[in-house]
């Protein structure tokens, strides 16, 4: 299972139509990234993210 990459909690990187759908454990948001999926626990990670991907990289 990922992590988010910002603060290191386990994710799931599916989506509800791919799995029995668990909203604690469903990624709420995920970027693609030089051609790889990351996984976010929140929007709030995902926008940290996406303002300076190389710190988290």
């Amino acid at each position: 299972m990922p992590e988010c990459p910002v603060c290191g909690m386990d994710v799931d990187a599916t989506s509800p139509e791919e799995t029995d759908y668990r909203e604690e454990s469903y990624a709420p948001a995920t970027v693609e990234y030089e051609g790889e999926l990351y996984a976010f626990c929140g929007e709030e990670h995902r926008a940290a993210f996406e303002e300076n991907p190389e710190q988290y990289v």
